[in-house]
């Protein structure tokens, strides 16, 4: 089987594309000296035909649209293979720090969770994670903890 077309989409490209990528588009963001074609539009609801491109490369979007479903059939829609990638349910607990502008926790299952539901646990981990007066706090406390509780899953 040949391939007729080899063109690769970076879906939500913003200031740093995907080095391989054909054809550009994204929401807000015109990627600057860059001399590839570049789209504004939704990624939701895409403007091309089916399977046009041969791949779809669509990082960390997925956490920031309205619908994460519709837009991956979207994806799936324009392009026969795909990446997606979206941070997991602890990196973002951990690490968004409480100013985290994504809406939704995207699990491997496939199902989503807004992410409204663990604002109580992200304020929690931050209150231990992000202030700088508090590392010897978190040094002492807060990661032996983490450890002994990943051990006890783990063993479990």
């Amino acid at each position: 089987m040949k391939i007729k077309n080899r063109l690769v989409l970076d879906a939500g490209s913003g200031n740093k594309p995907f080095p391989y990528a054909d054809v550009l588009c994204d929401l807000y963001i015109k990627a600057e000296n860059v001399d590839k074609p570049f789209i504004c539009c939704d990624i939701q609801y895409l403007p091309f035909k089916t399977e046009v491109f041969s791949f779809t490369y669509c990082n960390h979007v997925l956490e920031h649209v309205n619908n994460p479903n519709l837009t991956l059939s979207e994806l799936k829609r324009v392009a026969r293979h795909g990446y997606a990638s979206f941070p997991s349910f602890f990196w973002e607990l951990l690490f968004s720090r409480g100013r985290s502008k994504h809406k939704w926790i995207i699990r491997k299952d496939g199902t989503n969770i807004p992410i409204k539901k663990y604002n109580h646990l992200k304020w929690i981990l931050n209150f231990f994670w992000a202030r700088n007066w508090r590392i010897r706090l978190r040094k002492r406390l807060f990661l032996p903890l983490l450890r002994l509780v990943s051990e006890h899953i783990i063993k479990w």
